[in-house]
């Protein structure tokens, strides 16, 4: 065939002479050609002579027969033909079967589909068979043709096949498999994407017939939707423009869509005898008496006007008389009324509609008559009986309205529309009659929760500026339906609801800053509201109110955030208090103030329970009825306790900064609380009483809850320390208190006390927050600390507590050293002194790891080495922290640091091939080395920075890495990440003198670990890399382009092989098939683009621009990363947009001219339509359509046999 095949093009088929003549050019080349290759070869029967006699004869029984029933009929010769199809079938599905056999059989079935008379065997196949095998492989075939051959069928055959499937669809509709029902619908529906209206035009005519006739309106629906979810979403085998047709021509049909589907809703709950209009029904307006016999009086938040005014006025805005007159439209017949049929339409309706709303704008074209309608179906949801599958559904419907946050040309009436709705429906689920909340669907449950999320995050703003919406009462209902969820889940999706409502009166508060009057009425407004919700939710997470519920909570299995589900549960529950907590919080802390007295008195008689005998310290109850009853006290309150000290610690920031004076003595009381907490526990050593384990649990939360409390108020004892300052009284009530804290947690970290390792953490963490914040001379004052520094056996002065304690319990001990003290002028800060004492405690402190490394015993036998890895990798973890402690201090603190840590770091940089055999040593020292630079880089020299980083390279030879990563071991990686690390940083660094290492640093990156990376597929170093070479352009720009001031040094670029290097990595990455990769490298190209204008320098321009929208414009036609569309759209746009006129005329010939399976006369349709726009919006359409239309075109071209066209 010429390269002139497609000389009409395939955008003129809105053009009806054009389609046809270039259909008949199509036509005849591949009937000719499909009549001459393609041949049955299993099949030696001369089917073709009657089959044409034959189908006719089934068409005319389809039209004929009143019953449909063309079972009956019967031919000889297609009999054979569907005996042999299914002896195949069978044959292939048999377990005995060869996978050669198989082979074979496949490929018979794969001549025989493509035979010209295929579909009108297809035909018969489905009007005479019920096998399944035999009908998934017709309804295949069919599909087939028409997604992949239609453009070369006979227009004749076309027609033949519109009128003949569509007449098997209706006649055979009850008798075929819903599979086969739905795939055939959508074959018919997949012809009109390609043909309606032009050729198909009674497709949409015959489609409302068929919904309008009471028999068949469930296959019409059907039909419906899936028109609905392919015309509006086609695939690649429609050409843009076809879309973009597409699109419009249903929208011109969607009023008349919407009306029918309303008109057929309405009329099922019509003839089931819905009160249509129910004008008794209650509104937002009605009053208490018009609800029912459930009192609403949970809130005593008042309308600002007369809402139980019966009287209207002129004056009356429009929003009152709907609120006073909108009838409202409920559901009261009982679903279990409605047939099975009714049932199906009604739900397919509805996800007709569901499916119809994500896609049209719904602000021109909803009503609130559908509205009605809608909600009216959701009612369904809480009768009894299965109508909440229709009761879902129409949730579905109303979530995608009110998530679009549709505005439809009658703004007001709409919206009041849609809050009465929401009240009424709201109402009827929560205070009911007849309603069990705990029978209700959990599905849709959930999607009504879902509703009332969007309705509260995306309309509440505008509901809330009106005086006439009766707010409070939607949120006592919305309270209600909160604590009436049988599900946690449910009630966590509802919290979030609360969440939304208490952010919008913070912006309310927060705008009405300057106005204090304004503020408080806001408060005011809804300070009922929030004290109920905030009294329901501390009752809800005690276990004295809400034992059955918190007690079927696990806790002991951690989630994928490593909580337990009783963790969990707290958690969102206190974040919501600590929400209400900013805007009220002192009726919530004097709530839980007193719950803490109450529970702590419980606490403090447990001493009265505690014994000794054989096994030790024991709790034990008598052995009765109100020993059991005691027991069960004991339970409730101690994990109330912890509770409530969880609140407290939560909301600490309300005793601080400007509140410190006036809630001292309350928090003073509550810290005095919490410290004799820890030391009574601490002193009775309850976390090693024998009882029974939940008790024990309880025990050890509140010890941990007590801990972690005084650490989240160190920010008040910060502040009480300042406040102390000049007084003496205030001092020593200071000290008093900072001393009874360090003795009550002391105890936890000696030795031979058998702490548990969670409550050890927790007490180190807590006197690493001491010394990190409060930096007072007075800690090093103290005995028990004085005591801990000095360290006895080094770094196994601690080897009895975790590793992770041991390391905390050093951080803190030389945070207390070396931090500054707050308030202290640097001359009384006795830093000479205190270089020595840390001088002193870190040579201590790393004498056990230096002699180790050093011996000779060591250094010649590797399981010596191995057995000395606890104690090597504690102190390379000690070093780090005690490192990245002073990062952001001064300069004395980091000078003394370094000092005393000098000679450790030259003994491990000139022992570092000791450790190669062993990676997470090796990983660890990366650590060290990241830290140091880090926070040390000026302390410690560029010199020996480089001296380090030579090391390291040499030590990592390619080979070397190569050795490493072939033992396939995942963990072994994690050293290559972290030494990129150290290279970023040290490429982020301003440092002049950094400049000297850069060469080295690029060669390193470029010559060994990325090829290692690419080998052996680490993404995760690949990432890293990435970013590594980004910062190396970003940072080190005067490195490749010099100068910006004159225009011929603007043009040169220094490195020019180092800059192509890097480029050709970003480029690499687009040819690869991580998302990641793809996006990273995409998002470094514009980011240098934006700050250093890369697409304008010459050497890119002239040596990579091409290649890069080339590569990415591919990526767009391939398909390969199809979720970063606009981002490669938009990147080849700021590309193009650097010199239009060269892209226009230069690349995207050469660009089109590599996409391969086209034509001459294809290729230049697709530069055509790619234009010459400038602009963004007009740019990213065109090269969409064009993208689109490459691939439509491949498809078609994929789909000839071969010989009929050729490309160039």
């Amino acid at each position: 065939m010429r390269d002139g095949w497609f000389q009409t093009g395939v955008t003129d088929w809105h053009s009806d002479d054009d389609y046809s003549n270039y259909l008949n050019q199509v036509n005849l080349s591949v009937i000719a050609h499909l009549s001459k290759s393609f041949l049955f070869t299993s099949w030696n029967h001369k089917l073709d002579a009657t089959l044409a006699a034959r189908l006719k004869r089934v068409v005319c029984s389809i039209d004929e027969t009143s019953n449909h029933n063309i079972s009956s009929m019967s031919n000889n010769t297609a009999g054979e033909s569907l005996s042999i199809l299914q002896r195949l079938l069978a044959e292939f599905y048999n377990a005995e079967t060869t996978n050669e056999r198989k082979r074979e059989i496949e490929q018979l079935l794969e001549n025989f589909s493509q035979q010209k008379d295929a579909w009108r065997h297809c035909i018969c196949f489905l009007n005479d068979s019920q096998e399944q095998g035999v009908l998934m492989f017709a309804t295949r075939v069919l599909e087939d043709i028409v997604n992949k051959k239609w453009i070369g069928v006979d227009a004749n055959e076309k027609r033949e096949f519109r009128s003949t499937l569509p007449r098997l669809l209706l006649a055979k509709r009850a008798d075929f498999p819903i599979f086969v029902r739905n795939k055939l619908v959508k074959v018919i529906v997949d012809i009109a994407r390609l043909d309606w209206p032009h050729f198909y035009p009674n497709f949409f005519s015959d489609m409302q017939e068929i919904i309008n006739e009471p028999s068949t309106t469930s296959l019409g629906l059907y039909m419906l939707l899936t028109t609905s979810e392919e015309l509006i979403r086609p695939r690649e085998n429609v050409i843009y423009s076809r879309k973009l047709e597409l699109k419009r021509l249903l929208l011109n049909e969607v009023p008349k869509i919407l009306s029918m589907l309303s008109t057929l809703l309405d009329s099922l709950l019509d003839k089931y005898q819905v009160a249509r209009h129910n004008s008794s029904s209650a509104s937002p307006t009605s009053s208490h008496s018009e609800m029912g016999s459930v009192s609403l009086d949970l809130f005593s938040v008042s309308p600002s006007h007369d809402q139980n005014d019966s009287s209207t006025t002129e004056d009356d805005s429009i929003v009152q008389k709907l609120l006073r007159y909108m009838p409202s439209r409920q559901a009261n017949s009982n679903i279990q009324a409605w047939n099975v049929e009714s049932k199906e339409i009604g739900a397919l309706a509805l996800q007709c509609l569901a499916d119809l709303f994500t896609w049209i704008p719904l602000s021109s074209l909803m009503t609130t008559s559908l509205l009605t309608t809608v909600f009216g179906y959701a009612s369904f949801g809480y009768q009894t009986g299965d109508g909440h599958q229709l009761g879902t559904l129409a949730m579905d419907c109303i979530n995608e309205i009110v998530s679009k946050n549709c505005i439809p040309e009658e703004f007001e009436e709409f919206l009041l529309k849609l809050f009465q709705e929401t009240y009424q429906l709201l109402q009827d689920l929560v205070i009911g009659q007849n309603i069990n909340f705990a029978n209700l669907d959990e599905k849709y449950l959930d999607k009504f929760t879902e509703f009332l999320r969007l309705f509260v995050n995306v309309h509440l703003q505008r509901f809330a500026s009106s005086p006439y919406f009766p707010l409070s009462k939607f949120f006592e209902l919305l309270y209600k339906y909160t604590f009436s969820q049988r599900h946690i889940d449910g009630y966590y999706a509802c919290l979030e609801i609360w969440e939304f409502f208490i952010q919008h009166v913070q912006t309310q508060t927060k705008a009405e800053n300057n106005n204090q009057t304004k503020t408080d009425n806001i408060i005011n407004k809804y300070r009922s509201i929030l004290s109920v919700l905030a009294n329901s939710i501390i009752k809800k997470i005690q276990s004295s109110e809400n034992y059955d519920q918190i007690e079927t909570l696990s806790n002991d299995v951690m989630d994928e955030e490593d909580e337990t589900d009783l963790q969990t549960f707290l958690r969102n529950n206190i974040e919501i208090l600590a929400s209400i907590s900013e805007i009220q919080s002192e009726s919530i802390l004097q709530t839980l103030f007193d719950l803490l007295k109450s529970r702590f008195e419980m606490f403090s008689s447990i001493d009265r329970y505690l014994i000794q005998n054989a096994q030790g310290q024991c709790i034990e109850f008598p052995n009765n009825q109100d020993g059991n009853y005691v027991k069960l006290q004991f339970h409730c309150a101690l994990r109330d306790l912890a509770t409530c000290i969880q609140a407290l610690a939560r909301m600490s920031d309300h005793f601080v900064d400007a509140l410190f004076v006036e809630r001292f003595q309350n928090c003073n009381t509550l810290m005095n609380g919490l410290t004799h907490v820890c030391f009574f526990a601490t002193k009775l050593q309850l976390y090693n009483v024998n009882c029974e384990s939940t008790l024990l649990s309880n025990i050890m939360e509140i010890h941990v809850q007590s801990l972690a409390a005084i650490q989240a108020f160190s920010p008040w004892l910060c502040q009480f320390h300042a406040y102390s300052q000049g007084h003496m009284d205030r001092q020593k009530l200071f000290y008093s208190l900072l001393n009874q804290i360090i003795e009550a947690v002391n105890p936890l970290l000696q030795k031979n006390t058998k702490v548990p390792e969670k409550l050890a953490y927790c007490a180190a963490c807590l006197l690493l927050t001491l010394t990190t914040n409060l930096r007072t001379s007075m800690l090093l004052d103290i005995r028990s600390i004085q005591a801990m520094t000095n360290l006895t056996s080094g770094i196994a002065t601690f080897d009895y507590l975790p590793q992770k304690v041991q390391v905390v319990i050093f951080k803190l001990l030389s945070n207390s050293i070396i931090l500054p003290w707050s308030g202290v002028k640097d001359n009384d800060q006795h830093w000479e002194e205190r270089s020595e004492k840390h001088a002193s405690f870190i040579r201590s402190a790393m004498s056990n790891f230096i002699n180790t490394i050093q011996s000779h015993s060591i250094q010649q036998d590797n399981n010596l080495l191995a057995q000395a890895k606890p104690l090597i990798k504690t102190t390379l973890m000690v070093l780090s922290n005690v490192i990245e402690s002073v990062t952001n201090e001064n300069m004395k603190s980091k000078t003394i640091t370094y000092k005393s840590i000098e000679s450790t770091i030259h003994t491990i940089i000139s022992s570092l091939s000791l450790f190669t055999p062993f990676p997470d040593l090796i990983s660890e020292i990366m650590d060290l080395i990241y830290c140091l630079f880090n926070a040390l880089l000026s302390q410690c020299g560029i010199s020996f920075a480089r001296q380090i980083l030579d090391t390291f390279m040499h030590l990592f030879s390619k080979q070397q890495l190569f050795d490493i990563l072939s033992k396939d071991r995942g963990s072994e990686h994690s050293f290559i990440e972290k030494f990129i690390r150290i290279i970023q940083l040290l490429v982020l660094k301003p440092s002049s003198a950094i400049k000297e290492l850069l060469p080295n640093i690029l060669s390193f990156c470029m010559d060994q670990l990325h090829p290692l990376a690419k080998e052996f597929h680490l993404l995760d170093v690949k990432y890293a890399l990435m970013d590594v070479l980004y910062r190396y352009l970003s940072n080190n720009w005067r490195y490749f382009f010099p100068s910006n001031l004159d225009q011929r040094e603007a043009d040169s670029v220094n490195n020019p092989q180092h800059f192509m290097a890097i480029m050709q990595v970003l480029g690499e990455a687009f040819l690869q098939s991580d998302i990641t990769l793809f996006k990273q490298s995409l998002e470094i190209l514009d980011s240098l683009n934006k700050k250093c204008k890369l697409y304008e320098k010459v050497i890119f321009q002239q040596d990579l621009i091409f290649e890069f929208t080339n590569v990415l414009f591919h990526a767009l036609v391939d398909g390969s990363h199809e979720l970063l569309q606009e981002e490669i759209t938009y990147t080849i746009y700021t590309m193009a947009s650097i010199s239009f006129s060269t892209f226009y005329s230069v690349y995207v010939p050469q660009m089109i001219s590599k996409c391969e399976m086209l034509t001459s006369n294809q290729r230049e349709r697709l530069q055509e339509n790619l234009g010459n726009s400038t602009d963004l919006p007009t740019f990213v359409q065109n090269l969409t359509m064009v993208v689109s239309d490459l691939r439509y075109y491949r498809l078609c071209n994929n789909s000839l046999p071969p010989g009929v066209i050729s490309f160039d």
